[in-house]
């Protein structure tokens, strides 16, 4: 027809194709909007294992409850036999139904949770929920079975914490890294032993209390916690102390 310019296929398929230069273009375009979206996503994720590991150690401060009203007031040891664990005993016992609550959503070592030796590797429960003077009482790793109505001195149940986020410490301190998530069974408000709070959830540890709450704490709230926090870790390597 009269004024329509007719074009064969080869004509159509060089007109369809992308010049190097806006290949480029659109490469640093995705690029630009990878950039922007990958720091929101990341975020996201922490938040979404923030909240997941609030809740585990929700069930856990509640089982351990549950635990204590059982047994006429008496909180559960952290080790109450030889290589056997609080998380074991829970287990063992129903009060938890399934493993994966003993685990921070961030731990990637010693996973998924197993019912054995292994269960050392978890969330921490505090040794020494009465922060005794008696030397001899600091010093059992194990810990105690306390009566959590009688046995603790007259504090606030909002600020007297049982479970939570914990590292494993070695005796050698070179061997850790921001890259080894673990966890410790036996967590210590005093220093120098093997199982330290983790500030690991933007710099805050997720912690059970006495009245069944749990809450995130940063460094600067461990001082007013009972029994009163004196070391913790932030990115699984970095000792911080509270100097008060």
């Amino acid at each position: 027809m009269k004024g329509i310019v007719m074009m064969n296929a080869p004509q159509l398929r060089n007109r369809t194709r992308f010049t190097l230069i806006e290949l480029l273009i659109v490469i640093a375009i995705i690029a630009i909007l990878a950039s922007m979206l990958l720091p929101a996503l990341s975020k996201a994720r922490e938040r979404a294992k923030a909240t997941q590991c609030v809740g585990n150690v929700k069930q856990c401060t509640m089982a351990l409850q549950l635990y204590a009203d059982d047994y006429k007031g008496t909180l559960l040891k952290a080790v109450p036999e030889n290589l056997v664990y609080w998380t074991n005993v829970l287990y063992r016992q129903k009060y938890i139904p399934t493993g994966k609550v003993f685990l921070c959503p961030k731990q990637n070592q010693k996973t998924p949770w197993k019912d054995n030796p292994d269960a050392l590797y978890t969330y921490g429960l505090n040794r020494d929920i009465t922060q005794n003077s008696d030397q001899s009482h600091i010093i059992d790793n194990a810990g105690y079975f306390v009566n959590i109505y009688s046995a603790i001195p007259k504090k606030s149940p909002s600020i007297v914490w049982l479970t939570g986020d914990s590292l494993y410490v070695p005796s050698d301190k070179t061997k850790m890294s921001p890259s080894v998530v673990k966890g410790h069974a036996v967590l210590s408000w005093n220093t120098g032993k093997e199982g330290s709070v983790s500030i690991r959830h933007s710099s805050k540890a997720n912690l059970g209390f006495l009245d069944g709450g749990v809450r995130p704490i940063g460094g600067e709230q461990m001082i007013n916690l009972f029994p009163r926090v004196q070391e913790w870790y932030y990115n699984e390597s970095i000792r911080r102390r509270n100097v008060n």
